[in-house]
């Protein structure tokens, strides 16, 4: 599962970890986003 960076900082699962994607451009979107990876 792919998150933002705003929602890996709000997260407060303690089995989870947060790989980082990088900066992505996405449709619709004006800016990029930094994305994580989800892992369990």
């Amino acid at each position: 599962m792919l998150v933002s960076d705003e929602a890996k900082q709000s997260s407060t699962a303690t089995d989870v970890a947060f790989e980082l994607v990088g900066d992505v451009s996405l449709r619709g979107l004006s800016r990029s986003v930094r994305l994580h990876k989800a892992i369990r």
